[in-house]
């Protein structure tokens, strides 16, 4: 590994994001795919900013050099 940084902070800023421009625009997004659909992401998007708060899960981006064969 060459580098190495965790995006937990900005992965739960664009999750809260995405779930609060969602929200807000439910009705039309309701529309074109359905309450249920609707629901699900917007659930799926609660669990995943609940487990990147509490820490359960991380965002890590990761550079990695190929080295020669012995």
């Amino acid at each position: 590994v060459r580098w190495q940084e965790d995006c937990s902070r900005a992965h739960l800023a664009a999750a809260e994001s995405l779930a609060a421009a969602f929200a807000a625009d439910a009705v039309a997004i309701a529309a074109l795919i359905g309450d249920q659909a609707l629901e699900e992401l917007l659930a799926a998007h609660r669990l995943w900013i609940g487990w990147l708060r509490s820490g359960r899960v991380r965002k890590v981006a990761v550079v990695a050099e190929k080295t020669a064969a012995s």
